[in-house]
Protein backbone atom coordinates (compact mmCIF):
# COMPACT_ATOMS: atom_id res chain seq x y z
CA UNK A 1 0.00 0.00 0.00
CA UNK A 2 2.15 2.80 -1.26
CA UNK A 3 1.49 6.46 -0.90
CA UNK A 4 0.02 8.04 -4.03
CA UNK A 5 2.57 9.64 -6.34
CA UNK A 6 1.20 13.18 -6.05
CA UNK A 7 1.79 13.37 -2.28
CA UNK A 8 4.65 15.65 -1.40
CA UNK A 9 7.85 14.10 -0.05
CA UNK A 10 7.60 16.00 3.22
CA UNK A 11 4.29 14.99 4.87
CA UNK A 12 4.37 17.98 7.20
CA UNK A 13 4.30 20.30 4.16
CA UNK A 14 1.44 18.35 2.60
CA UNK A 15 -0.62 18.54 5.76
CA UNK A 16 -3.69 20.77 5.45
CA UNK A 17 -3.77 23.54 8.02
CA UNK A 18 -6.96 22.18 9.59
CA UNK A 19 -5.18 18.96 10.50
CA UNK A 20 -2.45 20.80 12.37
CA UNK A 21 -4.96 22.50 14.66
CA UNK A 22 -7.97 21.47 16.72
CA UNK A 23 -10.93 19.72 15.12
CA UNK A 24 -13.96 21.48 16.57
CA UNK A 25 -16.24 18.91 14.96
CA UNK A 26 -14.50 16.24 17.03
CA UNK A 27 -15.56 18.05 20.22
CA UNK A 28 -19.15 18.08 18.96
CA UNK A 29 -19.02 14.39 18.06
CA UNK A 30 -17.62 13.56 21.50
CA UNK A 31 -20.54 15.38 23.09
CA UNK A 32 -23.04 13.53 20.88
CA UNK A 33 -21.47 10.17 21.75
CA UNK A 34 -21.53 11.00 25.45
CA UNK A 35 -25.18 12.06 25.38
CA UNK A 36 -26.05 8.80 23.61
CA UNK A 37 -24.32 6.70 26.27
CA UNK A 38 -25.80 8.63 29.21
CA UNK A 39 -29.29 8.33 27.69
CA UNK A 40 -28.76 4.60 27.17
CA UNK A 41 -27.87 4.05 30.82
CA UNK A 42 -30.40 6.38 32.43
CA UNK A 43 -33.36 5.67 30.17
CA UNK A 44 -32.88 2.03 29.24
CA UNK A 45 -30.07 -0.11 30.66
CA UNK A 46 -30.36 0.94 34.32
CA UNK A 47 -34.02 -0.03 34.55
CA UNK A 48 -33.48 -3.18 32.47
CA UNK A 49 -30.95 -4.44 35.01
CA UNK A 50 -32.98 -3.24 38.00
CA UNK A 51 -30.42 -0.63 39.08
CA UNK A 52 -32.53 2.50 38.54
CA UNK A 53 -36.20 3.42 38.05
CA UNK A 54 -37.91 2.87 34.70
CA UNK A 55 -38.12 5.81 32.34
CA UNK A 56 -41.38 7.73 32.24
CA UNK A 57 -42.86 8.11 29.68
CA UNK A 58 -41.95 4.64 28.49
CA UNK A 59 -41.20 5.69 24.91
CA UNK A 60 -37.95 7.21 26.19
CA UNK A 61 -36.58 3.71 26.70
CA UNK A 62 -37.36 2.74 23.11
CA UNK A 63 -35.64 5.86 21.82
CA UNK A 64 -32.54 5.42 23.96
CA UNK A 65 -31.95 1.68 23.55
CA UNK A 66 -29.50 2.40 20.72
CA UNK A 67 -27.48 4.84 22.80
CA UNK A 68 -24.80 2.23 23.50
CA UNK A 69 -23.63 2.87 19.93
CA UNK A 70 -22.16 6.09 21.23
CA UNK A 71 -19.22 3.95 22.38
CA UNK A 72 -18.72 2.90 18.76
CA UNK A 73 -18.52 6.56 17.83
CA UNK A 74 -16.01 7.15 20.62
CA UNK A 75 -13.75 4.43 19.19
CA UNK A 76 -13.90 5.93 15.69
CA UNK A 77 -13.02 9.33 17.15
CA UNK A 78 -10.12 7.77 19.03
CA UNK A 79 -8.69 6.19 15.87
CA UNK A 80 -8.69 9.59 14.15
CA UNK A 81 -7.37 11.60 17.09
CA UNK A 82 -4.63 9.17 18.12
CA UNK A 83 -3.21 8.99 14.60
CA UNK A 84 -3.25 12.78 14.55
CA UNK A 85 -1.52 13.03 17.94
CA UNK A 86 1.35 10.60 17.14
CA UNK A 87 2.43 12.36 13.96
CA UNK A 88 5.62 13.65 15.53
CA UNK A 89 5.49 11.98 18.96
CA UNK A 90 8.13 9.78 20.54
CA UNK A 91 7.00 6.67 22.47
CA UNK A 92 7.65 8.50 25.76
CA UNK A 93 5.68 11.55 24.65
CA UNK A 94 2.79 9.37 23.55
CA UNK A 95 2.66 7.60 26.92
CA UNK A 96 2.89 10.92 28.74
CA UNK A 97 0.05 12.43 26.70
CA UNK A 98 -2.27 9.45 27.22
CA UNK A 99 -1.55 8.91 30.92
CA UNK A 100 -1.91 12.61 31.73
CA UNK A 101 -5.12 12.80 29.70
CA UNK A 102 -6.85 9.75 31.14
CA UNK A 103 -5.62 8.91 34.61
CA UNK A 104 -5.94 11.95 36.94
CA UNK A 105 -9.70 12.34 36.45
CA UNK A 106 -10.11 8.56 36.30
CA UNK A 107 -8.45 7.98 39.68
CA UNK A 108 -10.75 10.52 41.34
CA UNK A 109 -13.83 9.11 39.59
CA UNK A 110 -12.99 5.55 40.66
CA UNK A 111 -12.68 6.64 44.30
CA UNK A 112 -15.89 8.68 44.15
CA UNK A 113 -17.90 5.94 42.45
CA UNK A 114 -16.68 3.28 44.87
CA UNK A 115 -17.42 5.52 47.88
CA UNK A 116 -20.95 6.35 46.68
CA UNK A 117 -21.83 2.71 45.99
CA UNK A 118 -20.38 1.63 49.33
CA UNK A 119 -21.97 4.53 51.20
CA UNK A 120 -25.45 3.77 49.89
CA UNK A 121 -24.86 0.03 50.26
CA UNK A 122 -25.89 -0.92 46.72
CA UNK A 123 -25.05 -4.61 46.87
CA UNK A 124 -25.48 -5.31 43.14
CA UNK A 125 -22.88 -2.68 42.22
CA UNK A 126 -20.32 -3.23 44.97
CA UNK A 127 -16.74 -4.33 44.50
CA UNK A 128 -14.20 -4.95 47.25
CA UNK A 129 -11.58 -2.45 48.39
CA UNK A 130 -8.84 -4.53 46.77
CA UNK A 131 -10.79 -4.69 43.51
CA UNK A 132 -11.14 -0.92 43.64
CA UNK A 133 -7.39 -0.49 44.02
CA UNK A 134 -6.75 -2.74 41.02
CA UNK A 135 -9.30 -0.68 39.07
CA UNK A 136 -6.97 2.30 39.40
CA UNK A 137 -4.84 0.63 36.70
CA UNK A 138 -7.82 0.95 34.30
CA UNK A 139 -7.32 -2.70 33.29
CA UNK A 140 -8.85 -4.86 36.06
CA UNK A 141 -10.04 -7.31 33.39
CA UNK A 142 -6.40 -8.37 32.97
CA UNK A 143 -6.73 -9.81 36.48
CA UNK A 144 -10.27 -11.11 35.91
CA UNK A 145 -11.72 -8.57 38.34
CA UNK A 146 -14.92 -6.51 37.95
CA UNK A 147 -14.97 -2.85 37.01
CA UNK A 148 -15.87 -0.28 39.68
CA UNK A 149 -18.25 1.22 37.12
CA UNK A 150 -19.70 -0.68 34.18
CA UNK A 151 -18.89 2.14 31.74
CA UNK A 152 -15.15 1.72 32.35
CA UNK A 153 -14.88 -1.35 30.12
CA UNK A 154 -14.52 0.93 27.10
CA UNK A 155 -11.54 2.69 28.69
CA UNK A 156 -9.84 -0.70 28.98
CA UNK A 157 -10.37 -1.21 25.24
CA UNK A 158 -8.82 2.21 24.62
CA UNK A 159 -5.78 1.17 26.66
CA UNK A 160 -5.35 -1.91 24.43
CA UNK A 161 -5.41 0.36 21.38
CA UNK A 162 -2.85 2.69 22.95
CA UNK A 163 -0.54 -0.21 23.71
CA UNK A 164 -0.62 -1.27 20.07
CA UNK A 165 0.12 2.28 18.94
CA UNK A 166 2.95 2.55 21.46
CA UNK A 167 4.49 -0.67 20.14
CA UNK A 168 4.30 0.72 16.60
CA UNK A 169 6.08 3.87 17.76
CA UNK A 170 8.62 1.93 19.81
CA UNK A 171 9.65 -0.22 16.87
CA UNK A 172 9.37 2.65 14.36
CA UNK A 173 6.58 1.04 12.39
CA UNK A 174 4.25 4.02 12.03
CA UNK A 175 5.67 4.68 8.56
CA UNK A 176 3.97 1.40 7.64
CA UNK A 177 0.69 2.32 9.35
CA UNK A 178 -1.46 1.12 6.46
CA UNK A 179 0.06 -2.35 6.58
CA UNK A 180 -0.41 -2.43 10.36
CA UNK A 181 -4.06 -1.48 9.96
CA UNK A 182 -4.48 -4.16 7.28
CA UNK A 183 -3.00 -6.79 9.61
CA UNK A 184 -5.25 -5.65 12.46
CA UNK A 185 -8.30 -5.86 10.22
CA UNK A 186 -7.25 -9.34 9.10
CA UNK A 187 -7.14 -10.39 12.76
CA UNK A 188 -10.57 -8.83 13.26
CA UNK A 189 -11.85 -10.79 10.25
CA UNK A 190 -10.49 -14.06 11.62
CA UNK A 191 -12.06 -13.30 14.98
CA UNK A 192 -15.39 -12.59 13.28
CA UNK A 193 -15.34 -16.07 11.74
CA UNK A 194 -14.13 -17.75 14.90
CA UNK A 195 -14.24 -15.58 18.03
CA UNK A 196 -11.19 -16.11 20.23
CA UNK A 197 -10.92 -14.55 23.66
CA UNK A 198 -7.16 -13.83 23.50
CA UNK A 199 -7.63 -11.85 20.28
CA UNK A 200 -10.49 -9.89 21.80
CA UNK A 201 -8.65 -9.25 25.07
CA UNK A 202 -5.14 -8.39 23.91
CA UNK A 203 -5.74 -7.12 20.36
CA UNK A 204 -9.23 -5.61 20.78
CA UNK A 205 -10.18 -7.53 17.63
CA UNK A 206 -13.91 -6.90 18.00
CA UNK A 207 -13.36 -3.14 18.11
CA UNK A 208 -10.45 -2.87 15.66
CA UNK A 209 -12.65 -1.94 12.65
CA UNK A 210 -13.96 1.14 14.46
CA UNK A 211 -10.51 2.41 15.37
CA UNK A 212 -9.43 1.68 11.80
CA UNK A 213 -12.28 3.76 10.37
CA UNK A 214 -10.99 6.78 12.27
CA UNK A 215 -7.36 6.05 11.39
CA UNK A 216 -8.17 5.66 7.69
CA UNK A 217 -10.14 8.91 7.71
CA UNK A 218 -7.09 10.64 9.17
CA UNK A 219 -4.73 9.11 6.60
CA UNK A 220 -7.00 10.20 3.75
CA UNK A 221 -7.31 13.68 5.24
CA UNK A 222 -3.53 13.96 5.54
CA UNK A 223 -2.27 12.20 2.42
CA UNK A 224 -5.25 12.02 0.10
CA UNK A 225 -7.16 9.06 -1.30
CA UNK A 226 -5.44 5.98 -2.68
CA UNK A 227 -6.65 2.51 -3.64
CA UNK A 228 -5.05 1.06 -0.53
CA UNK A 229 -6.71 3.54 1.83
CA UNK A 230 -10.05 3.10 0.10
CA UNK A 231 -9.75 -0.68 0.51
CA UNK A 232 -8.83 -0.28 4.19
CA UNK A 233 -11.72 2.08 4.84
CA UNK A 234 -14.19 -0.21 3.04
CA UNK A 235 -13.01 -3.28 4.95
CA UNK A 236 -13.17 -1.35 8.23
CA UNK A 237 -16.73 -0.26 7.53
CA UNK A 238 -17.94 -3.72 6.54
CA UNK A 239 -16.33 -5.38 9.57
CA UNK A 240 -17.67 -2.66 11.86
CA UNK A 241 -21.15 -3.34 10.47
CA UNK A 242 -20.76 -7.06 11.00
CA UNK A 243 -19.65 -6.75 14.60
CA UNK A 244 -22.32 -4.15 15.42
CA UNK A 245 -25.16 -6.17 13.91
CA UNK A 246 -24.09 -9.80 14.32
CA UNK A 247 -21.29 -9.84 16.86
CA UNK A 248 -22.63 -7.52 19.54
CA UNK A 249 -24.91 -9.99 21.28
CA UNK A 250 -27.97 -7.71 21.11
CA UNK A 251 -31.23 -9.39 20.21
CA UNK A 252 -33.07 -8.58 16.96
CA UNK A 253 -36.22 -8.73 19.08
CA UNK A 254 -35.18 -5.58 20.95
CA UNK A 255 -32.76 -3.90 18.53
CA UNK A 256 -33.56 -3.52 14.85
CA UNK A 257 -30.45 -4.51 12.82
CA UNK A 258 -31.29 -1.89 10.20
CA UNK A 259 -31.28 0.86 12.81
CA UNK A 260 -27.91 -0.33 14.12
CA UNK A 261 -26.55 -0.40 10.57
CA UNK A 262 -27.90 3.11 9.97
CA UNK A 263 -26.06 4.46 13.02
CA UNK A 264 -22.76 2.84 12.02
CA UNK A 265 -23.14 4.04 8.43
CA UNK A 266 -23.86 7.57 9.63
CA UNK A 267 -20.79 7.59 11.87
CA UNK A 268 -18.56 6.34 9.06
CA UNK A 269 -20.13 8.78 6.63
CA UNK A 270 -19.35 11.72 8.91
CA UNK A 271 -15.69 10.74 9.06
CA UNK A 272 -15.55 10.25 5.30
CA UNK A 273 -16.81 13.80 4.92
CA UNK A 274 -14.20 14.97 7.40
CA UNK A 275 -11.51 13.07 5.50
CA UNK A 276 -12.38 14.98 2.32
CA UNK A 277 -12.79 18.28 4.19
CA UNK A 278 -16.47 18.51 3.29
CA UNK A 279 -17.57 19.46 6.80
CA UNK A 280 -16.00 21.90 9.20
CA UNK A 281 -17.11 23.57 12.39
CA UNK A 282 -15.93 26.96 13.54
CA UNK A 283 -14.62 27.24 17.06
CA UNK A 284 -17.00 28.52 19.70
CA UNK A 285 -16.92 28.18 23.46
CA UNK A 286 -19.98 25.96 23.84
CA UNK A 287 -18.57 23.15 21.70
CA UNK A 288 -15.11 23.47 23.25
CA UNK A 289 -16.56 23.21 26.76
CA UNK A 290 -18.75 20.27 25.72
CA UNK A 291 -15.69 18.46 24.39
CA UNK A 292 -13.78 19.18 27.61
CA UNK A 293 -16.57 17.88 29.85
CA UNK A 294 -17.26 14.72 27.86
CA UNK A 295 -14.65 12.57 29.60
CA UNK A 296 -15.55 13.67 33.17
CA UNK A 297 -19.25 13.13 32.43
CA UNK A 298 -18.50 9.66 31.09
CA UNK A 299 -16.47 8.79 34.18
CA UNK A 300 -19.08 9.92 36.69
CA UNK A 301 -22.41 9.17 35.09
CA UNK A 302 -23.35 5.50 35.34
CA UNK A 303 -23.28 4.02 38.86
CA UNK A 304 -23.43 7.36 40.66
CA UNK A 305 -26.36 8.26 38.41
CA UNK A 306 -28.15 5.01 39.20
CA UNK A 307 -27.79 5.63 42.93
CA UNK A 308 -29.04 9.21 42.60
CA UNK A 309 -32.02 8.32 40.37
CA UNK A 310 -33.06 5.51 42.73
CA UNK A 311 -32.68 7.74 45.78
CA UNK A 312 -34.84 10.49 44.29
CA UNK A 313 -37.46 7.92 43.29
CA UNK A 314 -37.62 6.65 46.86
CA UNK A 315 -37.95 10.24 48.06
CA UNK A 316 -41.08 10.64 45.93
CA UNK A 317 -39.65 12.49 42.94
CA UNK A 318 -41.10 11.89 39.51
CA UNK A 319 -38.77 10.39 36.93
CA UNK A 320 -38.33 13.44 34.71
CA UNK A 321 -37.70 15.94 37.56
CA UNK A 322 -35.30 13.46 39.12
CA UNK A 323 -33.54 12.96 35.78
CA UNK A 324 -33.15 16.73 35.39
CA UNK A 325 -31.63 17.08 38.86
CA UNK A 326 -29.26 14.15 38.31
CA UNK A 327 -28.09 15.48 34.93
CA UNK A 328 -27.57 18.96 36.38
CA UNK A 329 -25.55 17.48 39.23
CA UNK A 330 -23.59 15.36 36.77
CA UNK A 331 -22.63 18.41 34.71
CA UNK A 332 -21.58 20.28 37.84
CA UNK A 333 -19.52 17.33 39.05
CA UNK A 334 -17.92 16.97 35.62
CA UNK A 335 -17.04 20.67 35.53
CA UNK A 336 -15.45 20.46 38.99
CA UNK A 337 -13.51 17.36 37.99
CA UNK A 338 -12.27 19.15 34.89
CA UNK A 339 -11.31 22.39 36.66
CA UNK A 340 -9.93 20.97 39.90
CA UNK A 341 -8.28 17.77 38.66
CA UNK A 342 -7.77 17.60 34.90
CA UNK A 343 -6.58 21.15 34.27
CA UNK A 344 -4.07 21.48 37.14
CA UNK A 345 -2.79 17.89 37.32
CA UNK A 346 -2.82 16.81 33.67
CA UNK A 347 -0.10 19.21 32.44
CA UNK A 348 2.10 18.52 35.49
CA UNK A 349 1.86 14.78 35.04
CA UNK A 350 2.57 15.09 31.34
CA UNK A 351 5.64 17.23 31.96
CA UNK A 352 6.93 14.79 34.58
CA UNK A 353 6.47 11.77 32.33
CA UNK A 354 7.82 13.48 29.21
CA UNK A 355 11.14 14.37 30.83
CA UNK A 356 13.65 11.54 31.42
CA UNK A 357 14.47 11.03 35.10
CA UNK A 358 18.15 11.95 34.60
CA UNK A 359 17.15 15.28 33.09
CA UNK A 360 14.76 16.00 35.96
CA UNK A 361 17.45 15.28 38.53
CA UNK A 362 19.89 17.54 36.68
CA UNK A 363 17.47 20.47 36.68
CA UNK A 364 16.48 20.16 40.33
Amino acid sequence: MQRETHTMKNPSLALPQAVSGRFNEIDLLRAVACIMVVAFHYLYRGALDGWSPAAEPSWLAGWSRYGYLGVHLFFIISGFVIFLSVRRATPREFVASRVSRLYPAFWVAVLLTWAVVQGFDVQALKVSFVDMLVNLTMVPHWFELPFVDGAYWSLAVEIQFYILVWLALKFRLMAHAEWLLAAWLAIAGINALRPMYPLQLWLAAQWAPLFCVGACAYLIRMHGLSKGRLALLSASYLLALYYAVKGSGVSPATHNPWVIAAFITTFVGIFVLMAFQKISLRKFSGVTLAGALTYPVYLLHEYIGYVALSGLKLAGWGFLPGLFVVCAGLLLGAWLLHRLVERPLGPRLRAALSTPRAARVHTE
